[in-house]
């Protein structure tokens, strides 16, 4: 009897984890308490202390950004976010095919505190509502993985989590489900390659 209850409760704790933006796009609660499970974490700090294509940073840089009408690109997310952890080698992989930087800010610390001052969380909100994902209440959320667009100083795309329909806490990734991501980016950064060549 203890065994059932024990697996009933481990579906009830996989069932709250998941996260799904208007999309179905899965994506971890940047509130740190659905859907974020320590698993690959040692690897995703070590691809973002490698320096390139990341750059690790603060959100002061990024409001910088904006108000000096600068471009470029911004990842928000943390190591033990498990949709970070699918997402990151993807991101790192066509950053580096189009020869592209990227900044990355830290949303939450080891023990899984947030990092972000409520204002500041709700300056960048507003800046990137368009592509925000929503809650169950329709209200906008910052969840993440999050990569935003920014050129000239205004956030031009995003997108937040992996793709429609994943579940971190049912598998991995598959290799279709990770190409459509690869172009999910691809199709992002694109415009910002472009907009820069327009701009030479």
């Amino acid at each position: 009897m203890k065994k059932v209850i024990l697996i009933a409760f481990a579906f009830v704790l996989l069932a709250c984890g998941a996260v799904e933006n208007e999309n179905g796009a899965s994506a971890c609660d940047n509130g740190g308490e659905q859907g974020c499970t320590l698993e690959d974490s040692s690897t995703i700090k070590q691809e973002l202390t490698d320096q390139k294509p990341f750059e690790k940073t603060n959100i002061t840089t990024v409001f910088t950004m904006l108000e000096n009408k600068e471009s470029g690109i911004v990842y928000f997310g943390f190591s033990d976010c498990p949709w970070c952890q699918e997402a990151l080698p993807i991101l790192k992989q066509v950053l580096e095919e189009q020869k592209l930087n990227c900044y990355y800010v830290q949303t939450r610390d080891e023990e899984r505190n947030s990092l972000l001052k409520e204002e500041e969380k709700a300056d960048i909100m507003e800046k990137s509502m368009d592509f925000l994902q929503r809650d169950e209440e329709n209200n906008p959320q910052l969840y993440v993985p999050f990569v935003i667009v920014i050129e000239e100083g205004k956030v031009i795309d995003g997108h937040v989590g992996t793709v429609e329909g994943y579940d971190t806490n049912e598998r991995k990734m598959n290799k279709e489900e990770k190409q459509q991501l690869k172009n999910i980016y691809n199709a992002m950064f694109t415009r910002l390659v472009e907009g820069k060549e327009d701009r030479k």
